[in-house]
């Protein structure tokens, strides 16, 4: 999905989101549907109670000229809201636009009473949970030339688009790291055996990661003998695995994720 932050929201987008904070008006681009729409916007949200409550849902089709849906999401309490919520929030919404088979859409935000969080910091966030969000594990699923494209381009409005990107572009790093991770957990073992492991393993070395692989004479060298047992279930050699980033500041001290990534067997 194609990430990218703007100044405005272009007056006939088709699908337009905003996620407002319980008590706050609506955006001004949302203002402007509002009128054009003859305060169907205002009318509609009101039939449904909306008052900004975390994940409240409104979708309104239609309601203007050029805009084919508009949706409401409710973030909660401005002044109580975390970066975490907004992130999750950011992942509700693409929740719901992935359900509307949207393709395309902008998001604009209204959430005032931060504490130490800046605007752009906030577009960047709900990006970040949207991006986490839209994942998908089909690679072995057969492909219909004829289905729909869901959720492959989304903008947030930002008071200062070139910060939030600047922002952004850590979150969307993880990302990518987190997706890698699910890609792994989701490869069944007779393709993710532990060769192939260590094979996807080392492509981070061109990440500047330090990957250090042991084969089976590595091991039985070591005595790793519980890991070596385990491995006669299967007709794949063992191997381990060890990554290293050196990416801190110098003199502060390193910090260790002992984690099991197994291919084929999950007990203990």
């Amino acid at each position: 999905m194609k990430i990218s932050f703007v100044k405005s929201i272009p007056a006939n987008s088709a699908t337009q989101a905003f996620v407002v904070a319980e008590g706050q008006p609506l955006p001004d681009a949302a203002k402007a549907i509002d009128q054009a729409s003859g305060g169907r916007l205002a009318a509609a949200l009101k039939a449904a109670s909306f008052t900004g409550k975390r994940d409240a849902l409104v979708e309104i089709l239609a309601p203007a000229k050029g805009v084919e849906r508009v949706l409401f999401l409710g973030a909660g309490v401005g002044a109580k809201l975390s970066a975490r919520e907004i992130e999750l929030t950011g992942g509700t919404l693409a929740g719901a636009l992935i359900a509307a088979k949207v393709e395309k859409a902008l998001v604009a935000h209204e959430l005032s009473g931060l504490k130490g969080i800046k605007s752009d910091e906030v577009s960047a966030l709900l990006a970040s949970g949207a991006r986490l969000r839209d994942y998908k594990f089909t690679k072995y699923k057969t492909k219909k030339p004829d289905a729909p494209k869901t959720l492959v381009e989304l903008s947030f409005v930002s008071a200062n688009p070139a910060k939030a990107k600047i922002a952004y572009a850590v979150y969307e790093a993880v990302a990518e790291g987190v997706h890698l991770a699910r890609d792994l957990v989701n490869e069944p073992a007779n393709i993710l055996h532990p060769v192939e492991f260590a094979t996807r393993a080392k492509a981070l070395t061109k990440l500047g990661v330090i990957v250090q692989v042991l084969d089976e004479a590595a091991m039985q060298k070591l005595s790793m003998g519980a890991l070596l047992g385990v491995a006669q279930g299967s007709k794949f050699p063992p191997r381990l695995v060890m990554m290293h980033w050196n990416g801190g500041k110098k003199g502060k001290a390193p910090i260790a994720f002992i984690g099991k990534g197994v291919t084929f067997d999950t007990g203990g």
